[in-house]
């Protein structure tokens, strides 16, 4: 039998469904971090944002999950700070969140879900079912580069 999975579930702005990150990909989550706008970025690009002496690219990911968001007001709340290899490097990233995340225990062989039309798949990696709740959607991070950029050709984590 395998052992439990705990996952940090949250809500993103503009969105009503409920996403997930292993709890390895999270770092911290952090109040109102001041965000400066960068030019020329992608239109996913919030800005930067500074996190322990580190300057770290904020995402306005319900854009990359799902074109039907509701573009975000002005924000100013909760942001996750995660990290995921992308090939040898560790790239650290953040992104805002709706207050009420939690980290929650699953089966490791929790049931799944089809994966709805309107959320991307390619971040997307598959729909969680348990207790009877609605599903939770388990982010994929490896290829937040590729939908954040359409190309290889530029890194995340300090837009290098």
């Amino acid at each position: 039998m395998q052992p439990d999975v705990q996952i940090f579930t949250f809500q993103l702005p503009g969105l009503e469904e409920t996403f997930a990150l292993t709890l390895p990909e999270v770092l911290s989550v952090v109040d109102s971090p001041a965000v400066t706008p960068v030019p020329f970025v992608p239109p996913a690009v919030m800005g930067v944002c500074v996190w322990q002496q580190r300057l770290l690219c904020m995402l306005e990911l319900a854009a990359l999950v799902s074109p039907a968001a509701a573009p975000s007001p002005v924000w100013s709340g909760h942001a996750v700070v995660t990290q995921f290899m992308l090939g040898p490097n560790r790239e650290v990233v953040a992104w805002p969140v709706k207050p009420g995340a939690v980290v929650r225990t699953l089966p490791a062989q929790a049931p799944t879900a089809p994966i709805p039309e309107h959320l991307n798949g390619a971040l997307v990696h598959a729909a969680l079912l348990h207790d009877g709740l609605d599903p939770v959607y388990l982010l994929r991070l490896d290829n937040l580069k590729t939908v954040l950029t359409g190309s290889a050709a530029i890194q995340v984590g300090t837009l290098r």
